[in-house]
């Protein structure tokens, strides 16, 4: 089946679109996943409704397996593929199996799916607009919700030690999304990278509602007072700077941007943010010193077990026991280090490898498509996919930069991007070959 590139054409070269209930089921679930609905609406929570949507919507692709022919025939879904084996062949020669299947496993199942959930019922162009749209808006509502309850009622969520029994709030996601304040950075600095490319790249109503929103965004950003957050935004501003056309403006915007924010800060989050740098004179030096001992004790905790690991999701439990603090390691590759030893860790490794080679292939097809000789209506049609290429780029560097400072094994984010380069690769190379 050949595909039409534009309006609702077909993303993929054999097979059909999946009905569009098991379509429309997935949006539900994105929905719920990002909004946490089951915990918003009374008594809902206690049937685990995400669980019971995968399930039903893991049933209802079984029972269409022939239009998906093909679909998962990829090098990411392919190492996936190996990395799931490995978790449930190992659990025998892990700490802690009980806790991986007990409390552990439907995390990660929940965050998996969507790398596959993505490729086999996002298969048309209008899905796929509208599924980023999904993405964007509930990631809007994430922000927003919280920093509308802040501003009305003083909401805050969180606090960070300051030294000296003095402590500093911090802004961390709404009642219901129960985020800390780096999660919520992390949520900001994503939903930035996407609408700066969608957005600011479209027409002058895109750009005014662009421009619209990063104000909110940065007051959010700010209030955080995550200091990963904010590396992790100079990743997504330097990949913007190496992109631009019009690199002189883009310094001046961000200068003349920077000096507002720097001026509408407080003493305590000038105080924050400096202690990147490293002075030892700013009163949370101590808590930026802490981060690089807490890596050393991950590391000297993950020695512990070095082939097999603690088990997955157990990074918590294994640093509790080994008294090296009682949470989540904070730097995603010692993480799975910790849950999945020196062999979980180097088939993560190679997941990173592949999405970033399959961003490559899509700049190449984008290339080739670009080359042939066309006219401007015909490129303009490709005005969307590569926006969408330079949000996914952009991303794919700044989870690496922030992943030093957070983890993510069972977290939503990897596996959404690289289900939806995937889709842009399919995309791509069908409409390269259409034009041969």
């Amino acid at each position: 089946m050949r595909i039409n590139d534009i309006g609702t054409g077909y993303l993929f070269e054999s097979g059909s679109p999946v009905s569009s209930f098991t379509a429309s089921l997935y949006m539900i679930y994105v929905c719920s996943f990002f909004l946490h609905l089951a915990e918003r609406i009374p008594g809902i929570s206690i049937i685990r409704p995400d669980l019971i949507i995968v399930i039903a919507i893991a049933v209802m692709l079984f029972a269409q397996n022939e239009k998906l022919k093909g679909r998962l025939n990829n090098s990411i879904a392919k190492i996936l593929y190996i990395l799931i084996a490995y978790i449930i062949l190992t659990l025998p020669f892990v700490e802690w199996p009980g806790s991986v299947i007990k409390a552990n496993a439907s995390d990660f199942i929940k965050s998996i799916v969507f790398f596959f959930f993505t490729i086999l019922t996002i298969d048309t162009n209008i899905r796929l607009k509208r599924f980023i749209l999904l993405i964007i808006s509930c990631q809007l509502f994430r922000v927003l919700e919280p920093l509308y309850l802040h501003l009305v009622y003083g909401y805050w969520g969180s606090m960070t030690y300051l030294g000296d029994g003095e402590f500093a709030n911090r802004l961390s996601g709404a009642p219901f999304d129960i985020i800390n304040p780096n999660e919520l950075a992390f949520v900001i600095v994503t939903v930035f990278t996407l609408i700066h490319y969608l957005w600011w790249g479209g027409r002058w109503k895109s750009k005014l509602l662009y421009l619209c929103v990063c104000i909110p965004l940065f007051t959010a950003l700010f209030l955080t007072l995550s200091r990963s957050g904010f590396v992790a935004l100079l990743a997504v501003i330097w990949n913007i700077y190496l992109k631009s056309s019009k690199k002189i403006i883009l310094i001046g915007v961000v200068s003349i941007t920077a000096l507002l924010i720097l001026g509408m800060m407080n003493d305590v989050q000038r105080d924050r943010y400096f202690s990147i740098t490293g002075a030892q004179n700013t009163r949370s030096y101590g808590t930026f010193q802490g981060r690089f001992n807490a890596m050393e004790k991950d590391f000297q905790v993950a020695l512990k077990r070095p082939i097999f690991g603690f088990g997955l999701g157990t990074s918590m439990e294994a640093k509790g026991n080994l008294d090296s603090g009682y949470q989540i390691s904070h730097i995603l590759y010692i993480e799975v280090l910790i849950e999945l030893g020196i062999i979980g860790l180097t088939i993560f490794t190679v997941f990173l490898c592949r999405i970033y080679k399959v961003t490559r292939k899509c700049e190449g097809l984008l290339i080739k498509i670009l080359a042939k000789p066309s006219t401007n209506s015909v490129r303009e049609m490709y005005l969307y996919e590569r926006n969408l290429l330079s949000s996914l780029t952009t991303c794919f560097w700044m989870f690496l930069v922030f992943s030093i400072a957070q983890y993510g094994l069972s977290r939503y984010h990897w596996y959404l991007l690289a289900g939806l380069t995937i889709l842009l690769q399919e995309k791509l190379r069908c409409v390269a070959e259409n034009q041969a």
